[in-house]
């Protein structure tokens, strides 16, 4: 099967142990292979980091988060290139990543965003830092798509209180595998 990535965001669901993972490992080594010199990667699994080990030293790889820290420190380094990219296309008149003609994508891959989810998350100090990365999240699925930025949200269960409304709304493609219940 083939799926156009500039559709934009992917949200992708499906309870343990139904291929999430395994979807998402296939998923990048597809773009690395197909597209090496135009994919860039942020990747956060922080069930450990496990799932994407193998990846981590790619040149395409800009991070591997595996905890809360090195999660918002990847999602700060991704809105900060937004913005410059945002700044480059004002100043050279363009309005989206295929008017720029820039061929690069950059990806940002949360494999099981509940553990990034303030709603879910407890201690004040770790719940602050899940708000903040899920308002970065927030932020590329609004403006993201445009300027070269795809992201690929997972969850277990994507209920409201995991998936924030913004991202969910702001996914154009919806893959689900087998989930608990309705």
């Amino acid at each position: 099967t083939h799926h156009d990535m500039e559709r934009g965001h992917i949200t992708l669901a499906g309870a343990t142990r139904k291929g999430k993972t395994v979807f998402l490992k296939l998923l990048i080594t597809s773009l690395i292979c197909r597209h090496p010199e135009n994919t860039k990667l942020t990747l956060i699994d922080l069930k450990g980091g496990l799932a994407f080990t193998r990846f981590k030293n790619l040149k395409q790889v800009e991070t591997v988060a595996t905890d809360l820290n090195s999660a918002l420190k990847a999602l700060k380094s991704v809105k900060n290139e937004m913005e410059q990219t945002k700044g480059w296309f004002d100043k050279n008149g363009c309005e989206d990543i295929k008017e720029a003609r820039i061929d690069t994508r950059h990806f940002i891959i949360v494999d099981e965003a509940a553990q990034i989810s303030p709603n879910i998350i407890t201690g004040k100090e770790e719940k602050e830092k899940a708000r903040k990365c899920e308002e970065a999240l927030s932020e590329i699925a609004r403006i993201g798509a445009g300027l070269g930025y795809r992201l690929v949200y997972c969850s277990q269960y994507p209920t409201a209180d995991v998936m924030n409304k913004q991202i969910k709304q702001n996914c154009d493609t919806v893959i689900t595998y087998k989930l608990r219940d309705a």
